[in-house]
This record gives structure tokens, C-alpha cells and sequence, in this order.
């Protein structure tokens, strides 16, 4: 149970990351185009 309760987090955590990434890549995008 441990196990699967520490998992969560981390995979929200990793969804969140992903989020930020793509939201600074197409600010990235619009500066230089």
C-alpha cells in the first residue's frame, strides 16, 4: 500500500513537469517566431 500511495505523487508530479515544459517550449516558439 506504501508503495502505491509514494507512486501517485510522483506521477502527478512528473504530469505537472511535463505541463510546464510544453507551456515553456511554445513561449520559446513565440519569441522567436
Amino acid at each position: 500500500m506504501h508503495i502505491i500511495l509514494a507512486k501517485i505523487p510522483i506521477i502527478a508530479i512528473m504530469k505537472k513537469i511535463k505541463i510546464l515544459v510544453i507551456r515553456i517550449t511554445k513561449l520559446i516558439y513565440y519569441c522567436y517566431y
